[in-house]
């Protein structure tokens, strides 16, 4: 009675088409099959892309040990070193104001109202003082917030692990350009240059595509929609901001809806669609609303069967 679509927004790669491609000698890959640095050592690789997937893999390339790296960059994208963002969780945690009642209230904010982009601009204005200004590597400064952008469009800021002191020192170099075409040994850009190129990497992310496998897709999605957290040109649900289709009540898209806090909602996504399917089938009473006392680690004998079970399965290593 009841569907739960839980594929996530980055189901499909996307795969932009590459004028050339079927005449390049080298190897051409996007970053979902990307294993290892490895098997490029000593070669030159191009990375299209500026965001986590790119900056990763062009570290990791650099590590080990290929020839040449180049980061190809269009649009701006935030710069946050991970280390300096989890010094940052670490002490919120100490001091208590990183809690799950504090995530809890995020979650329970609805898009487009003025509490919500309230709650986005404060967090953005945190997230801004915590980052790098790459603009002298060719990486500008967006004139987007980190939630906001994510928000209204889609795009991620980078947790960098490693490739801004790389890009700093030289190791990775950054191209401020677009992908044009390619040619037997050549990468080809937008304002004319050209690269030699043995391996291209296209970390160019992900796509929903529900209506690969949706049945009456014009009904039940819509592009060009914000507070998706996925690009404009997608097919995105029709929602009540809360993950419930506005066109069928029994259709839930889970995690299809954007919270200001991004990931940490991610769990109370799925519990609270959960909650409510539970409800319209009965099995919780018809005027209960999703709580925090809702979720199986708040609830006694959720708690009790957990302990069992640990406890049994340590007994049963140790005979």
């Amino acid at each position: 009675r009841y569907v739960a679509v839980c594929t996530s927004k980055l189901r499909v790669p996307y795969v932009p088409e590459i004028q050339g491609r079927d005449v390049f000698g080298g190897c051409v890959i996007h970053s979902r099959q990307y294993a290892t640095g490895r098997v490029f050592a000593g070669r030159r690789v191009v990375v299209v892309g500026s965001g986590n997937s790119a900056a990763e893999i062009a570290a990791d390339l650099v590590e080990c040990g290929a020839g040449d790296v180049t980061m190809l960059v269009h649009g701006p994208r935030l710069f946050v070193p991970l280390p300096r963002l989890g010094r940052k969780a670490w002490l919120g945690r100490l001091f208590g104001r990183m809690t799950e009642e504090a995530t809890y209230r995020d979650f329970l904010l609805h898009f487009d109202t003025e509490a919500y982009w309230a709650a986005v601009r404060q967090r953005d204005a945190a997230m801004a003082a915590l980052s790098e200004d790459m603009s002298a590597f060719g990486i500008d400064r967006p004139s987007e917030g980190f939630g906001e952008a994510n928000v209204k469009r889609g795009r991620i800021g980078t947790f960098d692990q490693g490739a801004i002191r790389l890009i700093r020192r030289g190791r990775i170099a950054v191209k401020r350009a677009k992908l044009e075409r390619l040619s037997p040994a050549r990468v080809h850009f937008d304002d004319g240059s050209e690269l030699e190129a043995d391996v291209l990497i296209l970390a160019t992310g992900f796509q929903p595509r529900l209506e690969e496998f949706l049945a009456q897709p014009e009904r039940f999605l819509r592009g060009g929609q914000e507070g998706k957290g996925a690009g404009l040109a997608y097919l995105t649900p029709l929602t009540d901001n809360r993950c419930r289709s506005s066109v069928d009540g029994s259709l839930f898209f889970v995690g299809f809806d954007q919270a200001v806090n991004g990931g940490l909602s991610m769990g109370f996504w799925g519990w609270s669609c959960g909650f409510l399917i539970a409800q319209g089938l009965g099995h919780l009473p018809p005027d209960a609303t999703f709580s925090l006392d809702a979720l199986p680690e708040r609830q006694a004998d959720v708690r009790r069967r957990r302990a069992r079970q640990l406890a049994l399965r340590a007994a049963t290593a140790a005979a």
